[in-house]
């Protein structure tokens, strides 16, 4: 009867891995015409924002986190430039200070250009609407509607959001773009939709549709081993280790979606725990789901590091 049972949870486990890697995975990544030419004009800029150590303790998610893994990724390949990249981490996280960087953006990527904006950090629903919070808390709370704004703004040929945070899954509209004669249903209710997804950004969530994410610090002898958020660490090692599919001598972020997504199996298997679920419904109302998600409206594969 023991062998019977442990033979069950291992058909049970696999074929839970085997659901969540097919569910959401885009079929596009798959496709062997998704192709992009380096023009050898586009430039590449950057946002990167990560928040552990919040102003007041009640917030803080891993005070001895290094959220610069991703910057140190990207600048370790020949077409970033420490230049074209703002880095906002913890204090220098303010609501004003990620507003302005986004301004700074808009005023210096050209259409020909590619931009990345991250985000680690609380993600929440407030007033109705789902958005990031910034250093100082709740006060300074951007809904996803302001920060589609800001991306409107920008003239850039593509686009990477990454949100690493809980709710990012409801970053994006849940409908699907749907005609009705002459009348564009998507364009109508636009804003209802409290998505930032547009033609030609890729977005890049840590979580599915109204789940929690996932900040891990582990320690051994007091002493703290390994201490991120998993999935915007996955991405980074997807760029510095040149994760390239199609080898096009180009890492594109619906690739290293592919890398992290992959990688975050695991972890949100291990998650699901009853007892972990329960006690997080009961305290935020929503389960905890960092099973990574893609939003593409990108035509080709989008370049973020060239090998």
């Amino acid at each position: 009867m023991k062998r019977r049972k442990s033979s069950f949870v291992r058909k049970t486990l696999f074929v839970l891995t085997i659901i969540v890697l097919i569910s959401g995975t885009e079929n596009q990544l798959l496709s062997t015409g998704k192709i992009f030419t380096e023009s050898g004009k586009t430039e590449y800029w950057a946002v990167i924002v990560g928040i552990a150590d919040y102003r007041g303790s009640d917030l803080d998610l891993l005070p001895h986190s290094n959220l610069s893994y991703l910057y140190a990724s990207i600048m370790k390949t020949k077409n970033w430039n420490a230049t074209h990249v703002v880095l906002l981490i913890n204090e220098g996280a303010t609501r004003d200070a990620i507003l302005q960087s986004l301004d700074w953006l808009k005023e210096n990527a050209k259409p020909d250009d590619i931009v990345l904006f991250s985000y680690q950090g609380h993600g929440c629903e407030l007033n109705g609407q789902v958005g990031i919070v910034p250093w100082e808390g709740l006060e300074g709370f951007i809904s996803v509607n302001e920060l589609d704004e800001k991306f409107d703004q920008i003239n850039a040929k593509g686009m990477c959001l990454i949100f690493d945070c809980c709710l990012s899954g409801n970053f994006v509209g849940k409908r699907s773009p749907k005609k009705l004669g002459k009348i564009n249903l998507m364009e109508f209710s636009r804003k209802a939709m409290n998505g930032v997804e547009e033609e030609g950004r890729v977005v890049l969530m840590s979580t599915m549709r109204g789940g929690l994410d996932i900040a891990l610090e582990i320690t051994s002898n007091d002493k703290v081993i390994f201490s991120a958020f998993p999935f915007t660490w996955f991405l980074s090692k997807a760029f510095e280790k040149g994760y390239d599919i199609n080898k096009d001598e180009i890492v594109s972020a619906e690739e290293a979606f592919l890398f992290a997504k992959i990688r975050m199996l695991p972890l949100g298997i291990f998650m699901l725990n009853p007892i972990w679920q329960l006690k997080a419904i009961i305290i935020t109302g929503h389960p905890i789901l960092p099973f990574p998600q893609i939003y593409d409206g990108y035509k080709g594969w989008l370049p973020i590091v060239l090998k």
